[in-house]
């Protein structure tokens, strides 16, 4: 009688292995599991001369998306119908509001869209001008 032995391998893959993105025709594709990590992220970068919000939206189609400015506010509306997935039936909205720094123009916001759903809003940033001092002399008032 012969026996067979089976040998598993328990060694896992690193997380830095499975969050790697795969190159899927052409384009570079952020793994299932990378998205559950990070899902509904938000990041917002301010270097000199530009500022820039990059937020995680992809449950939305472009369609689906609103991004607007009022005064020194950013706001990005994000909304779809019911539909169906695996689990059943869903709908889902958002809003999320930013507060624009010293020295970025609303007008001049750009956004783009990724393959992935990642949004990225950016506008140039000017540096804000120091403070300007005056000193006003103190004239004084003739007696009456």
């Amino acid at each position: 009688m012969s026996s067979t032995h089976l040998v598993v391998s328990t060694t896992r893959p690193s997380e830095k292995d499975l969050l790697a993105p795969t190159l899927y025709h052409g384009y570079y594709v952020r793994p299932r599991i990378n998205k559950q990590l990070e899902r509904g992220f938000s990041q917002i970068d301010e270097e000199p001369g530009k500022w820039s919000v990059q937020l995680d939206v992809c449950q939305f189609t472009p369609d689906e998306l609103t991004v607007r400015t009022v005064d020194n506010l950013l706001e990005v509306n994000a909304s779809h119908a019911q539909r169906q997935d695996a689990h059943g039936f869903v709908s889902r909205s958002f809003t999320r509001t930013y507060v624009l720094p010293a020295g970025v123009d609303p007008l001049l916001l750009s956004t783009n869209i990724t393959h992935d759903g990642i949004l990225s809003i950016s506008a140039p940033r000017s540096t804000p001008d120091s403070p300007v001092t005056h000193i006003h002399t103190i004239n004084k008032s003739p007696r009456s």
